[in-house]
């Protein structure tokens, strides 16, 4: 079976072959909601990452608002941790208007 998704706290053990150290990490773990590209910050469900997304990230980072229930498609950047964040926001401008890549789910 698969653990629940929630937030854990993962051991890591490092060794060079005469000494070992270990250090804990914090891991979140995600439920399986987003699909292929991440982006659809507001939830569409046609599964559309566009100029609305964008709004509701700004709007959720500066402002208080909400987003789609599947963080995972506001993480644009797709940072190991699964913060939201301004790089974020970054991300999806540059998607939008530049041609950059959004990471896959």
């Amino acid at each position: 079976g698969s653990a629940p998704s929630g937030d854990y706290s993962v051991k890591v053990w490092v060794s060079d072959g005469s000494d070992s150290a270990s250090c804990q990490v914090p891991y979140q773990d995600f439920p399986d909601c987003c699909v292929g590209q991440r982006g659809n910050v507001d939830g569409d469900p046609d599964d559309i990452c566009d100029i609305s997304d964008l709004s509701s990230l700004i709007d959720y980072l500066f402002h208080g608002g909400s987003i789609n229930e599947c963080t995972p498609e506001a993480n644009i950047d797709g940072s190991i941790d699964g913060t939201v964040d301004v790089s974020d926001v970054t991300k999806l401008v540059e998607y939008l208007f530049f041609g950059g890549v959004i990471a896959g789910c």
